[in-house]
């Protein structure tokens, strides 16, 4: 699966108004089969991993619920910078959104990152959010929303970037 879904207009099928929630318990194994599918690891160990996001006080997990049915998930996290992780800074990072592919382009997304908002400016004063600078899409969803860009560089908060380029943004409440 690609790193990051392909930028293009909407579906034009109309949005999907979702319950979105904080992630518990009874919704593992289905965000797990976001995960697993969309890092391409086996189920198992993708139960694992959303199972230990749970106990993770520095991680805010959110699902977006529609029908009955996880389609989405989306994550904030209290990021630690360290000398040698490249550029970033220590506080509360937007850190990633995965919608089912069916139902990508209906606003989920956007409902996720509204949501994922709300609860850092309860903690923080300052959200960011990093990027592959060829992820249109993701850029442009920010973007509505504030953000704007802090710095680049090829490594944030120690990820290296394919294509070369990684952006920071900040959003100040």
């Amino acid at each position: 699966m690609p790193e990051f879904a392909p930028f293009g207009p909407s579906t034009g099928a109309p949005a999907l108004q979702a319950t979105v929630r904080c992630l518990a318990e009874s919704d593992v194994r289905r965000v797990a089969s976001l995960h697993a599918v969309r890092e391409g690891v086996p189920l198992e160990g993708a139960v694992a991993t959303v199972s230990s996001w749970l106990a993770d006080d520095r991680r805010l997990t959110l699902v977006a619920e529609h029908d009955q049915q996880v389609q989405g998930y989306a994550s904030a996290t209290f990021l630690d910078v360290h000398e040698g992780d490249g550029l970033g800074v220590t506080g509360w990072h937007l850190t990633g959104v995965v919608v089912n592919p069916a139902a990508r382009r209906r606003g989920l997304g956007m409902q996720l990152t509204s949501a994922r908002l709300d609860m850092i400016e309860e903690r923080s004063e300052t959200a960011w959010y990093f990027v592959n600078a060829e992820n249109r899409a993701s850029i442009a969803l920010h973007t509505k929303y504030g953000f704007v860009e802090h710095a680049r560089g090829p490594r944030i908060c120690g990820v290296e970037f394919s294509g070369g380029t990684g952006i920071l943004f900040r959003l100040d409440y």
